[in-house]
């Protein structure tokens, strides 16, 4: 038995995904090696990440910190991203960090 939610344009998810804009500050190092510190806006998000609107190249499986407005911190993991060079934009899924998710924009209604 399937116990996967589809989650819209015939996806199948795990977790529902909420259409939501938030302002965040994202770190690491881009695909290249560089160091960033930019300044983005969430797509979707869900209890356990979402999808960043993003201008940098970032790498499958790559660790980066998100920072949101009033402080909260987390860590987080590229789950997946795709190019679109008519609007020159990145779409980046993301994971975070199962130790980091006490104060996401959405908890998990079982804790």
């Amino acid at each position: 038995m399937n116990l996967a939610k589809t989650n819209g344009h015939g996806s199948r998810r795990r977790t529902k995904r909420i259409s939501l804009q938030i302002p965040l500050t994202v770190t690491g190092r881009d695909e290249h090696g560089t160091v960033f510190a930019d300044q983005v806006m969430t797509e979707n998000v869900s209890k356990d990440g979402g999808c960043l609107l993003f201008s940098r190249d970032l790498r499958r499986m790559q660790s980066f910190r998100i920072e949101a407005q009033k402080g909260a911190r987390f860590l987080a993991e590229v789950r997946w991203c795709m190019y679109y060079a008519r609007r020159d934009i990145r779409r980046v899924g993301f994971q975070i960090e199962p130790t980091s998710k006490n104060e996401w924009v959405i908890g998990d209604p079982r804790k």
